[in-house]
């Protein structure tokens, strides 16, 4: 066989190889690509902008509500000198907010400036009363986060303050330096009542809450009996008076006044502004402790309109301040909220108030005031009931874990579900032990 010449092999190599394929693939027109970089561009725009809102309220949760930790941890990374200094103010601050459940220095600006507005001398004995009660503290050797959480300072603010508040102008003037001296004297009284209750109450797990303010200003009262003296009045405080319930009428605005004034009774404090200035501090810190004060102030001026309350005592709160405290107290701080710890809240408001009713009749004829007792018989009442048999329903708080309501329920639920993860699976999350079942 003749082999191939190279014209026909060239021909035969075109024939048989493969024509190359065409890219099909269509290509993207100006505006589709625009369109995907845009979209591209917008989903990491949200990304970014929910990394920076997740960011800002992990900021605002750490530095400006609940109980402000950053600002804590910003003085503790100061020097020495200036950190022991910074201490005191955050104390002071804090302090102010301890009467009514918050310990957040916002909020403590904000009652420090409710109090300005209304009365600024009392205000400074009061804040003279912070500072005896800081050294008294120390010298006792109080433990330093009792101390700067304000919970061993502010029964002496509030001493000093009534003292002042409750004095006549001597010769026509308000800024009277001989009540420096009741002041001081008064405040040094209560802190120690408040450091030897404290003592006691530990062991059945009692705080000892505005108690000491309740015996020293009682003393004080009681000390002086019907005596005139030059800067006291004679009847400091008048009993109020009980209307027939089958004629008494209420306005719809004089029980507005009294829900919204009742918070007032605690800082003394009887205008508008300081009194929005009080609710807007304890939102601030806590919007579920403000949520149950509110239901405490209206549980108890419930209360006082069965009880036939005359209306103008009505207006002032001074017949629910003591239910806002509890229900505030009961629901979120001492227990950890849940509907069966709000409900139980709301009813030991209405029973706060009812005490108060009762006192009045009792301390009324000697022309003393009953001021806080209400509140400690009644958590003292609910608080060791609970503690006799505990209760699955009604979660109580440990005094070295206190901080806001919103941190005892999310540390609540963090727990619950670390121990429903660890239970095991055929169990359903029951754990027996012997004949008994507990659920987790």
């Amino acid at each position: 066989m003749e082999p191939l010449s190279k014209e026909v092999k060239n021909e035969f190599h075109l024939q048989t190889t493969p024509m190359p394929r065409l890219n099909t693939t269509p290509i993207p027109s100006t505006s589709n690509v625009a369109l995907q970089r845009r979209t591209s561009a917008g989903r990491r725009s949200s990304i970014i902008s929910w990394a920076n809102m997740t960011a800002l309220r992990r900021s605002v949760r750490h530095y400006v509500t609940g109980d402000s930790p950053g600002i804590s941890e910003w003085v503790d990374r100061q020097s020495n000198d200036l950190s022991v200094v910074l201490r005191f103010f955050e104390s002071v601050l804090r302090t102010f907010g301890a009467l009514i459940f918050v310990n957040n220095v916002w909020s403590g600006v904000l009652f420090l400036l409710a109090c300005m507005i209304h009365n600024q001398f009392s205000t400074l004995l009061g804040l003279l009363g912070i500072g005896v009660a800081y050294a008294v503290g120390i010298l006792m050797n109080v433990p330093p986060d009792r101390l700067r959480n304000g919970v061993a300072t502010f029964n002496g603010f509030m001493v000093a303050s009534f003292v002042a508040a409750n004095a006549e102008p001597f010769h026509g003037v308000v800024w009277n330096p001989w009540l420096l001296f009741p002041a001081l004297f008064f405040s040094i009284i209560s802190t120690l009542i408040k450091i030897a209750l404290h003592s006691v109450l530990q062991h059945v797990k009692l705080p000892a809450l505005n108690l000491p303010f309740s015996i020293t200003t009682l003393c004080f009262l009681a000390s002086q009996g019907s005596t005139v003296t030059p800067l006291f009045p004679a009847d400091l405080f008048s009993h109020p008076q009980l209307a027939n319930s089958s004629t008494q009428t209420y306005a719809g605005s004089e029980i507005a006044r009294a829900v919204f004034f009742s918070i007032s009774n605690i800082y003394g404090c009887d205008n508008v502004t300081s009194v929005c200035l009080a609710w807007i501090a304890v939102f601030i810190a806590s919007p579920l402790l403000f949520t149950m004060c509110l239901l405490g102030s209206c549980t108890g001026t419930g209360i006082a309109v069965v009880l036939g309350v005359a209306a103008r005592e009505l207006a002032t709160g001074m017949w629910s301040f003591n239910s806002l405290l509890v229900c505030g107290s009961v629901g979120g701080f001492f227990y950890v909220w849940n509907p069966f710890s709000c409900a139980l809240a709301i009813f030991a408001a209405a029973f706060a108030c009812v005490i108060a009713g009762t006192l009045y009749h009792v301390l009324g004829p000697v022309s003393l005031p009953y001021q806080a007792l209400p509140l400690f018989l009644t958590d003292a009442i609910f608080l060791l009931a609970l503690a006799a048999y505990k209760s699955r329903w009604f979660v109580r708080v440990e005094f070295s874990e206190i901080r806001y309501p919103e941190h005892h329920r999310r540390a609540h639920l963090e727990r619950l579900k670390v121990k429903n993860a660890a239970a095991p699976a055929s169990s359903n999350g029951n754990v027996s032990n012997g004949n008994h079942i507990h659920v987790a």
